[in-house]
Formats: structure tokens, sequence, C-alpha cells
């Protein structure tokens, strides 16, 4: 088929939604037939594919070897086509390899994309609460990622005063650090799956951000404005600012 395009769906869940919204971005702006290749996950260890429990999909998924031409074709080429198809302009490549993280593409997916009940089945039942994201692991070996350090987290709970404050991580140790340098007594750590860690923050009244796609992700499918997203985002680029800033919300 000519109009065939095959996006590669890789990283954790924040990134796989980004990489779902371009396609669906594409299908509806270009009339693409959208195919996601899963073929990265197949040497994975702590990594899986995760869209398929959240989301109904319609896109058939495909086991694709990479070619030494499509990776010459995606070469840090991702900024390129982000600027090609938001002009409308045609994308020459079959295979599309990057992580599209930008909020044009995000507001693609609504609520109809997921599974009945996934986003309102709240673990906390009805109580308000607001969340705090902290997001370590392997960020502190990252070239490109940088880990938030307890100032952030200080200024942000300034603003929230004496709110109950859920706190959510994949890396519990290095925020028990941070929360014993806080000193709240309004916080608390909750040890949940992904999934469940994902629906808690969308059921929130809003929070202190992470810089993940991950929280990212959970923020803005809340619709909430109460949030507070930190400037320093990547190492050398300020991501937040130029593709992903979420109206209403606050940078610090």
């Amino acid at each position: 088929m000519s109009n065939e395009k095959i996006i590669r769906i890789w990283g954790g869940l924040g990134n796989q939604l980004f990489q779902y919204a371009f396609g669906k971005f594409l299908e509806k702006n270009y009339n693409y037939h959208i195919k996601f290749n899963l073929n990265w996950f197949k040497q994975q260890k702590h990594r899986k594919f995760l869209l398929n429990e959240l989301l109904v999909f319609k896109n058939e998924l495909v086991y694709e070897d990479d070619t030494f031409i499509d990776k010459i074709q995606n070469y840090k080429t991702e900024n390129l086509y982000t600027y090609l198809v938001k002009k409308k302009i045609f994308l020459p490549t079959k295979k599309l390899i990057g992580y599209w993280q930008d909020l044009n593409f995000a507001e693609e997916i609504n609520i109809n994309d997921f599974k009945k009940g996934f986003l309102s089945n709240n673990i906390l039942n009805k109580e308000k609460y607001y969340v705090l994201h902290f997001r370590g692991g392997d960020f502190f070996k990252s070239k490109d990622h940088s880990v938030l350090d307890v100032d952030y987290y200080r200024k942000c709970l300034e603003i929230f005063n004496d709110s109950k404050i859920y706190c959510l991580t994949d890396d519990e140790k290095n925020l028990n650090e941070i929360l014993e340098k806080l000193d709240n007594d309004n916080l608390k750590i909750l040890n949940l799956s992904e999934l469940d860690a994902f629906r808690t923050i969308v059921n929130s009244e809003g929070g202190i951000a992470s810089n993940s796609t991950f929280c990212w992700w959970a923020a803005f499918l809340s619709k909430k404005k109460n949030w507070i997203f930190p400037k320093k985002w990547l190492k050398n680029k300020k991501l937040i600012n130029q593709n992903l800033f979420i109206e209403g919300t606050l940078i610090l």
C-alpha cells in the first residue's frame, strides 16, 4: 500500500503514548495507513508494550527489523519530520523511528481511544488528593535526562501549602531521601503498579509533576490545571517550553 507508514513503538508508557498519538495524527491529516512496529520489545527485559492494556487498538501490530537504510533515513531526522507533518508536507520514508513528543500530536488521543472504564478506575475512590511524581532510576545514568532535586519539590510544596499529597515513583529509595529533607507530614508514598500509578495521577486534582512523559501524559489526560511542571526537562533542551506546555499550568 503506497500510503502505508510503520511507526516504531519503544520506550516506556509515556513514549509509547506519544508514538501512538503521532500515528493518529498522520491518519487524520494524511489518511495514511498506520501500522505499529513492536520489534524493539523482543530484546527488552525491563520495558514492555503496555498500550494494549489501556487502549482499544484498531491498527495492525507488526514485528519487523529495521534495516540499515531505515536507520540512516531516521538518523536525527525526527525534528525535520515533525516540521514536515505540521506543514502538511508528504513524508518521504515508510518507517518512522522517533519519540514524537509534541502537544500537537498528543491532542489526537481522546477518551474513546481508551478501554472502557480505564481512566475512571480510581483506586482511591472519590477522595480528593494531589500527587507528587518523582522519576529516578535510569535517569541517573542518562546522558540526556536530568533528575529533579529537592529544591524543585520544596518550591512546589510552598504553593500547595497543607494539601494532602500522594507520592508516586519508580525509585522509592531516592524519593525517600528527598522526602526526609522536605520533612512534610502531608506527603505519603503509594506503592502501586505502573498502570495503577498512571490512573492515580489521572484522577488527581493536580500536583507536582516530574520531568517524565509518563507523568506528563497522566497530567494531560486529567484535564486539570493545578499542575506544576519543571522547567528543567532534559539536560540540553527545554522541551517543556517548546513542545509540551499545557496552557494554564505552572512551570518552575
